[in-house]
């Protein structure tokens, strides 16, 4: 769990896997209410976690950083759900897709709805941009975390998108 220019920001993980990303948290306390797991010390995380965090506070201040080497627990989910995750996870930096525009980058057109209920079940977002996916129309459309539409216009911002 660590401080950012989003809010405290907890990382869960099991082995070398990411089990859970929660962000915009006002305080150490709600950031562990949303995770349900104990707090480490610094000491006591594994190197590649410690790495994940360093480039979350990057991200975190604007700069760009890749994701794509980060291993993620995805438990049990339906081949599309998967799918749309995996394709959301390829959104570049700056950029952003609608709902129908993922769905269908997912193999799935007309499912916009459905992934919109992918993403806001996101467990790991960040690593999985969630907040580059968008309404039709250009308009922002929801999102789940603490702060949520003001959240996802934050990040937004910080990668340089200026929706309609």
């Amino acid at each position: 769990m660590f401080h950012s220019e989003l809010g405290w920001i907890v990382v869960a993980w099991l082995d070398d896997e990411v089990t859970l990303i929660s962000f915009g948290h006002d305080s150490p306390a709600a950031a562990a209410e949303r995770s349900e797991v104990e707090p480490v010390e610094v000491d006591e995380v594994p190197r590649w976690v410690a790495k994940l965090v360093e480039r979350m506070k990057r991200f975190t201040e604007g700069k760009k950083v890749d994701w794509s080497d980060v291993r993620l627990a995805y438990g049990k989910q339906s081949e599309f759900q998967r799918k749309v995750q995996e394709a959301a996870r390829k959104i570049p930096r700056g950029e952003v897709l609608s709902y129908g525009e993922l769905a269908a980058a997912a193999g799935s057109p007309g499912a916009a709805r459905a992934v919109g209920s992918v993403m806001r079940n996101n467990r790991f977002p960040l690593v999985i941009p969630c907040h580059r996916v968008v309404a039709s129309g250009g308009k922002v459309g929801g999102f789940s975390c603490p702060m949520g539409v003001e959240m996802k216009e934050k990040l937004l911002a910080l990668e340089g998108v200026k929706l309609k």
